[in-house]
């Protein structure tokens, strides 16, 4: 993503560490920048924060300003008002994980190095900025979504592990009112939905070492919301099938999700007429089947190394919406 100025400010090889140019040719960056206002739609959210004296800083505070409204107009666009349901669910997922590695790349670059004072104005006004996309989302989409909203306290504490400021950078803007804007009527596909199966599925075939899902499942109503979540982030579709995506490591994910379910008790840990212990390989077994996938090999490297377990469980909200 070099292209991406959200990316490349905070990247190891082109960050603004590595940025050495001279006073004079930041003037004459500057003064190439075109930047005019021309949102595709109001915003619900405006920056309050001072513009910068030095020239350095006004470069850079103005081609933020430029990207930002550059990714806001792609959001917008992106939310077709004749998509269906199910692809506006999957647009929603993409720019949300989009939007949160910029604030888990941000918060990596300032605790892992050590900024000067015009470093620091230059990072906390494109942090400033990725919130603000990041709360634009889920402002105005986050009803194609079933993940909970973040509200922007929990974002500066989760995110970047601090409170939020006691001067809002962020406030509401004067276009949020309704004579501004309108709500969008988008068409919902109810066939394209994922719908929760409380019970094995038909269009699987049975076999033998797979437990039925009545003796396997104890905690049906929560396993069954979090088979939502696991829709909604892109790791299952609608007839249940693992989807293969290495640049989200989704065979990691699910993998995790295993983990979590167990842990959470997901499971009935026997079964009688004949009575025997249920042991993880036949969770693993039946998920497998079910999902249509084999995790079995990352499911293992994972209980082996439960930092890794645990730094995934972090940095991906969602599964802190699974139920207990």
């Amino acid at each position: 993503m070099a292209n991406d100025l959200f990316s490349k400010i905070v990247s190891i090889g082109f960050g603004l560490h590595k940025d050495n140019r001279t006073s004079n040719q930041y003037q004459q960056e500057f003064q190439k920048l075109n930047y005019k206002i021309n949102f595709s739609k109001p915003p619900a959210y405006k920056l309050d924060i001072k513009q910068p004296l030095g020239i350095k800083e006004k470069y850079y505070f103005k081609s933020i300003d430029v990207k930002c409204q550059d990714i806001y107009n792609e959001l917008i666009e992106a939310f077709h008002p004749d998509a269906m349901h199910p692809e506006l669910h999957y647009t929603y997922g993409v720019f949300f994980n989009r939007l949160e590695q910029y604030l888990l790349d941000i918060n990596n670059y300032i605790t892992s190095r050590s900024l000067n004072k015009t470093e620091t104005t230059i990072i906390n006004y494109l942090k400033a900025n990725a919130i603000l996309l990041f709360m634009e989302l889920q402002e105005k989409f986050n009803k194609y979504s079933s993940k909970e909203i973040i509200e922007i306290e929990d974002i500066y504490y989760h995110y970047f592990n601090t409170t939020h400021p006691e001067n809002a950078e962020i406030i509401p803007s004067e276009f949020t009112n309704e004579k501004h804007i309108k709500a969008t009527s988008f068409p919902i596909d109810n066939d394209n939905l994922f719908k929760p199966i409380k019970g094995d599925l038909d269009f699987r075939n049975t076999k033998k070492n797979i437990l039925p899902y009545d003796k396997i499942i104890a905690k049906k109503e929560r396993f069954a919301r979090a088979e939502e979540l696991l829709f909604d982030a892109g790791i299952i579709d609608k007839d249940y099938n693992f989807i293969p995506n290495r640049a989200r490591k989704n065979k990691t994910l699910i993998a995790a999700f295993y983990h979590t379910i167990i842990d959470k008790l997901y499971f009935n840990d026997k079964v009688f007429e004949p009575f025997r212990v249920i042991d993880h390989k036949e969770y693993v077994r039946f998920l497998n089947h079910r999902y249509n996938t084999n995790t079995s090999k990352v499911f293992n490297t994972l209980t082996n190394s439960p930092d890794e377990l645990s730094e995934i469980l972090f940095v991906n909200l969602w599964f802190k919406s699974i139920p207990k």
